[in-house]
C-alpha cells in the first residue's frame, strides 16, 4: 500500500512538472533579465502577420559603354566622357528589359525561379502570385530578422560573368557553373588570423576548360614563382577577396610548373553587373575550382556568421537559374495578422474555460478517479504544447483548432477508459479502450499523415498537430493515465476483478 502511494505521488508530481514547464516555461537569468529557455512557437503568417513585396518589371534605362568593335566595356563606370571619347568608345542608353524579353514565358519562368530561391533560402511559408499581363510578382513572406536580406535577393537576376577588363569580352557565365558551396577555414597565408569564409565555385566540364584557358592567358608574370609557392593549399585554387568599403584585394596560389606567360590584363568577376572582384591568376587552374574569400578572416563569431550568411546568399543566387527579367521592389510592407495577440489570449481563455468546466464535471461524477483523469488531461495538453515547439511544427490558426480537437479526443479517450474500468478489470478496460479508439479514429490518423505532406501551411499545420496528438494520446496515457487508474484502486496488483 505504501509503495503504491509513493508511485501515485511520483506520477502526479511528474505531471505537475510537465504542466508547469509546458504552460509557464523555464526561466534563467541572462545578464540583468530573466529569459525563458523553452523553445518559442513557430507561428504562421495568419497568426503573426506577413511581409508583402511587389516585384515590378523594371522600366528603367541603363547606360553601357562599347568599344570600337561593338563589345561592351565592363569596367567603364570610372571613365569620364572625355576619356570615353579619347579611347574611341561610345556610350549608349538601353532599357534594362528590352521588349523581346517581356513575354509570358519569361514571366512564368521568373515566378518559378523566385519560388526556388525562397525554398533554398529556407523560407518555411511563402506565396508567390504572378500577374501574367504585367509580369509583376507578389510575394508574401513570414516576418523575421532575415526578411530584408531575402527581399534583396529576390530582386537580383543572379547573372554571373567573368569578362576581360581590356576588351569587355564575356569569358564565362552561369552556364559554366556546376556547384556552389560555402566553406570555412584558416587562410593559408595567415593561419593565426582566424576563420575565413570561402565561396567555392566548381565549374562543369566546359567551364573547367574555359577556366584553364583564362587562367593561362590572364596570368600575372610579375609574381615571384619561388616565393609564392609557399601559399599553395591542398584544398584547390583559392582567390582571397577582402571587400572593405568597396576596395578589393586578392591573392592566388601559384602553379607547380612555374610557367610564366605574358599578362593579358585583368579579368572582372561580376554578379548582377556589380563588380565582385578584379584579378589576375598566379597559376593555371586545371581542376575547375575557384574559391573566393568573403570579408576578412576573423575570430569574432558574429563577424564570421555575417560572412557566412552573405556567402550563402550569393551561393543561392548562383545555384539557381538567371532571372530572365530585371525586377525592382515596388512595394515592401508588413501586413498585421487579423488575429491580434489580444484576440488569441481571449480565445485561449474561452477554450480553457470550456475544457475546465468539462474536467470539473468529470471530477464531480467520478470523485478521486475523476480528479486524476483531469490532472492527466491537463498534463497531456502541456506536453503537446512542448512537443509541437520542439518538433518545429508551424502553428497556424488551423493548428490551434487541431490542438483543441486533440484535447477533446483525449478527454473522450480517458473517460471511456474510466467507464469501462467500472465494468472490467483494469487491463481489460485499457485494452478495450485502445482498440476501440484507434479503430474509430484510424481514418483521421491517415488523413493527418496525408495533410503533413501538403505544401499549404494551414492544412500541413492541422495535420502535423493531429499526428503528434495521436502519438501522444497512445504513449502518454500508457505511461501516466493507466498507472494512475490502477494505483488509485489501492491494490498493488492493480487489477479490479469486480464485474
Amino acid at each position: 500500500m505504501k509503495g503504491s502511494k509513493i508511485k501515485l505521488t511520483t506520477i502526479i508530481l511528474a505531471i505537475i512538472l510537465i504542466i508547469m514547464v509546458g504552460f509557464l516555461g523555464i526561466y534563467t537569468q541572462v545578464q540583468n533579465r530573466m529569459e525563458n529557455q523553452v523553445k518559442s512557437y513557430t507561428l504562421s503568417q495568419n497568426l503573426k502577420g506577413a511581409r508583402v513585396v511587389e516585384l515590378k518589371v523594371s522600366d528603367e534605362q541603363k547606360e553601357i559603354v562599347k568599344n570600337s568593335e561593338g563589345n561592351e566595356v565592363s569596367d567603364a563606370s570610372s571613365l569620364t566622357d572625355d576619356e570615353i571619347s579619347q579611347k574611341g568608345y561610345t556610350k549608349e542608353s538601353v532599357p534594362e528589359n528590352p521588349d523581346e524579353v517581356k513575354t509570358k514565358e519569361n514571366y512564368i519562368k521568373s515566378k518559378e525561379i523566385t519560388e526556388d530561391r525562397l525554398k533554398e533560402l529556407g523560407e518555411d511559408e511563402y506565396y508567390v502570385r504572378l500577374n501574367e499581363e504585367t509580369g509583376s510578382l507578389y510575394v508574401e513572406l513570414s516576418e523575421d530578422t532575415g526578411t530584408d536580406d531575402v527581399v534583396t535577393n529576390l530582386s537580383s537576376t543572379s547573372k554571373f560573368t567573368v569578362t576581360s577588363e581590356l576588351t569587355g569580352e564575356e569569358l564565362m557565365n552561369n552556364d559554366d557553373i556546376q556547384e556552389v558551396s560555402v566553406l570555412t577555414g584558416s587562410p593559408s597565408n595567415s593561419p593565426t588570423a582566424g576563420t575565413a569564409v570561402y565561396l567555392s565555385i566548381q565549374f562543369n566540364k566546359e567551364g573547367t576548360k574555359k577556366l584553364e584557358e583564362i587562367s593561362t592567358k590572364y596570368r600575372d608574370a610579375t609574381k615571384d614563382t619561388e616565393s609564392s609557392s609557399d601559399s599553395e593549399t591542398s584544398e584547390g585554387n583559392t582567390t582571397e577577396e577582402n571587400t572593405t568599403e568597396g576596395n578589393t584585394t586578392e591573392t592566388t596560389t601559384v602553379d607547380e610548373s612555374g610557367e610564366q606567360s605574358e599578362t593579358a590584363g585583368n579579368v572582372i568577376l561580376k554578379i548582377d553587373d556589380e563588380q565582385l572582384m578584379t584579378t589576375t591568376f598566379d597559376q593555371v587552374i586545371r581542376n575547375g575550382l575557384l574559391q573566393l574569400v568573403f570579408g576578412q578572416a576573423s575570430t569574432d563569431n558574429d563577424v564570421i556568421q555575417g560572412n557566412i550568411e552573405k556567402a550563402q546568399a550569393t551561393a543561392t543566387l548562383l545555384r539557381n537559374k538567371v532571372m530572365p527579367i530585371k525586377y525592382t521592389v515596388e512595394e515592401n510592407k508588413f501586413i498585421q495578422s487579423e488575429l491580434t495577440k489580444e484576440n488569441l489570449q481571449q480565445l485561449a481563455i474561452v477554450v480553457g474555460a470550456v475544457i475546465g468546466v468539462i474536467l470539473l464535471a468529470i471530477v464531480i461524477k467520478f470523485k478521486l478517479k475523476g480528479l486524476l483523469i483531469a490532472i492527466s488531461n491537463v498534463g497531456l495538453i502541456a506536453l503537446l504544447l512542448l512537443l509541437v515547439r520542439y518538433a518545429n511544427v508551424m502553428i497556424s490558426f488551423e493548428g490551434l483548432v487541431a490542438l483543441v480537437v486533440v484535447a477533446a479526443l483525449n478527454i473522450a479517450f480517458t473517460v471511456k477508459m474510466l467507464c469501462l474500468k467500472e465494468k472490467l478489470s483494469a487491463k481489460e478496460a485499457i485494452k478495450e479502450t485502445y482498440k476501440k479508439f484507434f479503430i474509430i479514429t484510424l481514418p483521421v490518423i491517415i488523413m493527418s499523415i496525408v495533410f503533413i505532406f501538403i505544401k499549404w501551411v494551414p492544412v500541413a499545420s492541422f495535420g502535423a498537430v493531429m499526428f503528434w496528438g495521436f502519438i501522444l494520446i497512445a504513449i502518454y496515457n500508457l505511461i501516466f493515465t493507466t498507472p494512475l487508474l490502477i494505483l488509485s484502486e489501492g491494490k498493488s496488483g492493480g487489477v479490479n476483478n469486480e464485474k
